[in-house]
């Protein structure tokens, strides 16, 4: 009697065993599973988060590209062995010229604490009044004038146009405008590129006046 039970308990041990390691595969599937799962997820929103942070870097990137080159954000001229000189930034116009330096231009530092104490030497430009928000110099020949004389144009990022002769600011009637594009000598005109992508032609007049061609 006692013989047969422990035979029973002899044959039914294997099953036991068989039915624990059974249970305890299917657990640690069932957990890695479900990490592979959550990895799956995490990783998922990891990628999502990178592909938003780079299109949003993309984007800032594009906003902040600047297409005007830096032959139309300095301009100098040396008409008349004066050397005049403008330069663009953060939307204002600066000036300098030869003229106003008893030597003239010079490579003396405007950071080095002699050229700055001396007057004869300081090299600091003078911010143009009248000028905001400014995307483009161009320095063009005067078509107006009977010699070889140069006009400056000053051209803002909401299509104004002035001209600009030193310090001094006109502003002219041209609206809408984008870039001085092209000038002819032949026919006397400038030609210009407006923001909606047409182009406008202003002929020189003898009296000095530019008036408006038709659209193309």
């Amino acid at each position: 009697m006692l013989e047969d039970e422990k035979e029973k308990k002899k044959s039914n041990l294997p099953v036991i065993i068989t039915c624990l390691v059974t249970a305890l595969c299917f657990t640690v599937v069932g957990f890695s599973v479900r990490g592979v799962l959550d990895d799956g997820k995490a990783k998922c929103k990891v990628d999502e988060g990178t592909t938003e942070q780079e299109e949003k870097k993309e984007e800032n990137t594009s906003e902040a590209k600047d297409d005007v080159p830096y032959s139309d954000k300095l301009v100098y001229s040396t008409y008349g062995d004066v050397l005049n000189i403008y330069v663009i930034d953060n939307g204002y116009v600066y000036y300098k010229t030869s003229a106003s330096s008893f030597v003239g231009l010079n490579v003396c530092s405007t950071k080095e604490e002699y050229c700055k104490g001396n007057p004869t030497y300081n090299n600091d430009m003078n911010k143009i009044e009248g000028l905001e928000n400014i995307k483009r110099l161009k320095f063009v020949t005067d078509l107006n004038a009977s010699d070889e004389r140069f006009v400056l144009y000053a051209i803002a990022k909401d299509g104004d146009v002035y001209k600009v002769d030193g310090s001094k600011v006109e502003k002219t009637e041209l609206k809408n405008i984008y870039d001085l594009t092209y000038v002819d000598y032949d026919e006397s005109y400038y030609e210009f590129s407006t923001l909606d992508g047409k182009t406008i032609k202003e002929e020189a007049k003898s009296n000095g006046l530019v008036t408006k061609k038709v659209e193309e």
